[in-house]
This record gives C-alpha cells, structure tokens and sequence, in this order.
C-alpha cells in the first residue's frame, strides 16, 4: 500500500499569510502566525494520513497545539517555531497546571504537544526538539468502583433455584449462581 503524500505548501507563502485569530483554551484571544498555523496542519494530515487518529483527536490536539503556540508567541516572544525551548514547554504546562487543568488533561495537552515536536525534528523542520528530555506528568491509576457487601449478597442471591419450575430452569440457575460466585471469589472484573 502507498502512503499517502502530504501536501506542503512553500514556507515563503505561508510566512505572508495573515495571522490566525483564535480563542485559546482559557478564553483568551490569541494569533498563530502562517508558518505556524501551517505546521499545524502538516502535523494534523500526518495524523490523518498516517497514524489514522480520530478527526475528535485531531480537533483537540489541533486546539492543544494553537494554545500552545499561542502561549509561546504571546508570553515567551517566540515568534518562529525553530526559537521554542525546554523552559517555554515547562512554563506552559505550569500555566495549565495553576488554571486548574487535572493532571489527565495535563497529560494528553502533553502528549500533543510532544508529538508535534517529534514530527517536526523527525521531518527536519526543526533542528532540536525542546521536549525530548520532558516526561510526561503522572497521572494516577484509577481504581475501579466495588460492591458493598448487601450488593453482593444481593447480586449472588438473584439466581435462586427455588423459583425454579422445571429441571432446565433448576439448571439454568445453578449454573448462573457457579458463575456469579465463581466472578465473585476470583476478583474477575466483567
């Protein structure tokens, strides 16, 4: 199978274009210059073409990527792409972090961003890839939700044999309580 080939623009044309007005993710207004904007869209087709993301997952790593550059041309004077560093990713997932962002959503915006640096150094746009040496935040392990034990009870008590009117209805039942019993004893989750 062929892969598919991106289209791209010459960098002169997309120096010229006008910049992007968009609202960021705190609400804020903010401008991408075209170069950027057109980064963006290089990253976004390869996510498209390549890794076959979702278009929600386009979206939102589209919308985590502008807010990032966003931050970075308004807050560190980074105009060019090629001018990000360590520190300007740092201090932009501190600037999440105070505005109250979880540390899953933390994450993802992360993840965005880190990839879209990958793709640029791997693609030789960019010479250094300022998030390289970044891990990602921790984000805990959520444990799942369990049953009381008047839920259990309740749950293992269903299956009753008594009700039962024929021998095949008797063991339907019986085999219905084993299994029930069986998930239960063992901590099998369903």
């Amino acid at each position: 199978m062929q892969a598919a080939r991106l289209e791209q623009p010459s960098a002169a044309a997309c120096h010229d274009a006008i910049p992007k007005k968009f609202i960021d993710f705190f609400g804020e207004t903010r401008y991408i210059a075209g170069m950027m904007n057109h980064l963006i869209e290089m990253y976004l087709n390869y996510l498209a073409a390549v890794r076959r993301l979702s278009d929600n997952t386009r979206a939102a790593y589209q919308h985590d990527l502008t807010s990032h550059l966003g931050f970075l041309a308004e807050q560190c004077g980074r105009a060019e792409i090629e001018q990000a560093q360590e520190g300007d990713v740092m201090a932009y997932r501190a600037r999440l972090k105070a505005r109250g962002l979880s540390e899953r959503s933390i994450h993802r915006q992360f993840a965005a961003i880190k990839g879209f640096y990958r793709y640029l150094h791997d693609e030789k746009i960019i010479d250094n890839d300022p998030t390289i040496k970044i891990e990602a935040p921790k984000i805990g392990a959520t444990l799942p939700s369990v049953m009381s034990a008047e839920e259990v009870a309740a749950l293992l008590a269903q299956p009753e044999d008594s009700k039962a009117q024929t021998p095949e209805d008797k063991a339907v039942a019986l085999r219905d309580k084993a299994m029930l019993e069986t998930l239960y004893a063992t901590g099998l989750r369903v």
